[in-house]
């Protein structure tokens, strides 16, 4: 599962990071994308697209 943690910049502006283990699994790798050069929706919005992508992967890997 992915999920997005949003943080102040110094300049004020929102980034925001999709977080996620690779594999879905707790033991797999931790993963991070970070969205910071657009506006503050621009950011949650491409965070938000990523994270979708991710959870499409990771129930794909557990269908029979």
């Amino acid at each position: 599962m992915a999920w997005i943690q949003q943080k102040k910049r110094s300049d004020g502006g929102t980034s925001a990071a999709v977080r996620w283990r690779l594999g879905g699994a707790r033991s797999g790798p931790m993963q991070t994308e970070t969205f910071s050069a657009g506006s503050d929706d621009q950011n949650l919005a491409r965070a938000e697209g990523l994270t979708a992508h991710a959870a499409a992967i990771e129930r794909s890997r557990h269908r029979v």
